[in-house]
């Protein structure tokens, strides 16, 4: 993370001096540009750093940024205090329509946010990952609430090259774990290339079900292939480059993959990761994900024009055995038709110079979701319609200042048909709810940049977020309700710098977040679990200090790391929940921090550790004093052999074993708790 990429241990027969890489270039924002140039809290995850950690999922290495937290692989991670997957996080978001916040794009495509979380886990072939932190709804929409992950995968090469590589990890709760991993990339003509991926996984996660018959609850195995087309062409008005994505994904993924038994149900400790009891109140899914988008851009003498056409569609159910506590079936399609306009510089402006987009953006969403196999049945038939208009400007005022700023008008349109059901006593009991509502919003951002040099910048700026409110029926009571759209307002300030001929980068992020109506998944009875639903409260404010930076120390070794401080409070409740004003959001540690280092021991080898601290929090904004989750702090080595095209990796992740709880869950009858001691092995070879 920060402004280098770090350095390439050398190889068999080349040189082994370091070799220090260009600034980084960002494209959360998107436009390409210097990370010197970004205005927002930002953290840069490359490809050096991903390939060390090939074998493990999105969720584990995002914690590298500050103020960012993930309860597990089922859930979006939470950004600042805001759960990234809705009031009630992804879990619930099905049952309350809540919308997700936080949106997971990979190769410019927002993928949907499924219960199992099967979209974007792996990180395989993956070139660079960027989390924005705080609203970016200016550029990404109803859902960027809490911020956005932007993913990008390696483009497809010039040149032939390929890459196999096989993996397998242990721990001493479940069977061991296998990977396999493929790549194959080249020209097929002098204007066209292609680049093809395949994953195969197979595992056991880490707890063990002692009470259950068969092994289903824990087992997952998933299969998932990308190809990527890349074309270029010289024509009559301008260079235009046509890039094809086609991706599939399919397998058994367990929807909690790191929920086990707490103490309030067994009293036994998380320690020893049980789920326990006659029927275990998980599930696990069947899930089919297919992306396919076209991007289409033609250079022109001003400027450049996008047209980028997206569908997605997610598809899981709950698998045959699984009979309790509910069975689920839920499809998701997303169709997005963007048209971009670029012009200027995407780095520095000068005096008089600008630079920027503007876009249009139409996005259409059904989901079709149902709750059944119990005396209770419950659907749900979801469509929103987005259509929306944007910009995002640089001026210069003079050549060391600009200003910067933009808006977002947005007509969100959304429409659901809820069926509650209870098949209970002689007659069946029916709730209705038919939500039909159009909202429109105007998303503004304004700011100063200013530049001391070419290495060394500072801003600040006000920007605008918003989430749309919706509709629901508690499952418990059978009460229709609804709740409100949510927005925040942000006020936040950057410095950056490179310096000591670029070998120490840093950046520092001050932020100020003013809620309106924010949306929470909230017991309207306190410590009465059926009264849980969607609700808004009054106001809340959220402020704290992002800091990330790296240095190459000496030509062999090198330092990386992240502080986040942060502080929240409501501090107007709702009328239903007035106990609330005051209390902190919750899964919000004051303290979050991050610190790596690699060393190149010879040509052959190098060694590298990470330590990650999450400080302690709250489990929610209800402020429990039993309930506190966080303060634990994990510990992963690993050392990579190098020789000619064969690379041998050893790692253990979790080194002392730290049993962090993420989340409690119904008083401690169940928790979210951390991977425990793992250890790996990769072997890749690269021609």
């Amino acid at each position: 993370m920060g402004v280098l990429h770090g350095f390439v241990p050398a190889i068999h027969g080349q040189e082994s001096d370091v070799t220090l890489l260009d600034a980084i270039v960002v494209t959360g924002e998107r436009q390409e540009r210097n990370i010197l140039e970004t205005t927002v809290g930002i953290s840069v995850i490359q490809r050096d750093e991903l390939e060390r950690n090939s074998l493990k999922e999105l969720n584990d290495i995002l914690t590298q940024a500050p103020n960012l937290i993930t309860q597990g692989p089922s859930e979006l991670p939470i950004i600042r205090g805001v759960q990234g997957g809705g009031a009630g996080g992804l879990a619930s978001s099905g049952v309350t329509g809540a919308l997700p916040r936080l949106p997971i794009v990979v190769d410019g495509v927002a993928r949907p946010a499924a219960v199992p979380n099967i979209s974007a886990q792996s990180l395989w072939d993956a070139n660079q990952i960027e989390v924005l932190r705080g609203p970016q709804t200016l550029l990404r929409g109803r859902s960027g609430l809490a911020g956005a992950i932007v993913i990008n995968t390696n483009e497809p090469a010039d040149h032939f090259e390929a890459a196999v590589q096989s993996g397998i990890t242990f721990d001493s709760y479940s069977d061991s774990d296998l990977f396999l991993n493929g790549m194959v990339s080249g020209p097929l003509s002098d204007k066209l290339a292609v680049r093809a991926t395949l994953e195969l996984r197979d595992g056991d996660d880490p707890r063990r079900a002692p009470e259950t018959d068969d092994d289903w609850i824990t087992n997952y195995d998933n299969i998932r292939g990308r190809v990527k087309l890349k074309g270029e062409f010289d024509t009559a008005i301008g260079y235009f480059t046509s890039r094809f994505l086609l991706e599939h994904q399919e397998g058994v993924t367990p929807q909690t993959r790191n929920n086990v038994s707490g103490p309030g149900s067994t009293g036994r400790s998380l320690d020893d990761r049980v789920l326990v009891g006659t029927n275990v109140p998980t599930r696990t899914f069947n899930t089919w994900a297919t992306t396919v988008a076209l991007d289409n851009t033609i250079e022109l003498t001003h400027g450049s024009l996008q047209i980028v056409t997206s569908y997605t569609s997610d598809d899981y159910d709950t698998i045959p055995e699984q009979t309790f506590p509910s069975q689920i079936e839920s499809e998701e399609d997303i169709f997005v038709q963007e048209l971009l306009y670029r012009f200027g510089d995407n780095d520095r402006v000068f005096s008089g110079q600008a630079s920027g987009l503007v876009g249009l953006a139409i996005e259409e969403r059904t989901q079709n979701a149902r709750i059944f196999g119990t005396p209770l049945v419950y659907e749900v038939r979801t469509k929103g319609s987005t259509q929306s208009i944007f910009s995002d400007i640089k001026y210069g005022l003079t050549d060391n200042l600009s200003i910067f700023g933009g808006a977002r008008l947005q007509r969100y349109a959304d429409k659901r048909d809820q069926v509650r059901t209870l098949n209970a006593g002689p007659f069946p009991r029916t709730s209705v709810q038919n939500f039909n509502e159009t909202e429109y919003q105007l998303l503004p951002s304004l700011g100063l940049l200013y530049h001391f040099s070419d290495d060394q910048t500072i801003s600040a700026s006000v920007r605008r977020g918003y989430n749309p409110g919706g509709s629901s029926i508690n499952l418990f009571t059978g009460q229709p309700y609804n709740y409100e759209s949510e927005t925040v307002t942000t006020l936040e300030a950057t410095y950056r710098q490179s310096t000591f001929d670029g070998r120490l980068s840093y950046g520092v992020a001050a932020f100020y977040n003013y809620f309106e109506d924010p949306q929470l998944f909230a017991e309207l009875v306190p410590g009465n679990r059926n009264t849980l639903q969607v609700v808004n409260q009054g106001a809340g404010v959220s402020y704290g200090l992002e800091l990330d930076a790296s240095w190459q120390v000496t030509d062999q070794f090198m330092l990386n790391g992240s502080l986040g401080l942060l502080e929240t409070k409501i501090t107007e409740a709702g009328s239903v929940t007035p106990a609330l004003e005051g209390n902190s959001f919750g899964q919000d540690p004051a303290v979050t921090a991050s610190l790596g280092a690699v060393f190149q021991v010879n040509d052959y080898l190098s060694i590298d550790g990470r330590v990650t601290y999450v400080g302690e929090s709250y489990n929610d904004f209800n402020e429990v004093s039993v309930d506190r989750v966080g303060n634990y702090a994990l510990v992963d080595i690993g050392a990579t052999a190098r020789h000619e095209n064969v690379e041998l990796r050893a790692f253990v992740n979790n080194l002392f074993n730290e049993t962090g709880v993420t989340r409690y869950v119904s008083n401690q009858q169940f928790a979210d708790v951390t991977e425990p001691l793992t250890a790996g092995l990769t072997l890749t070879a690269r021609w």
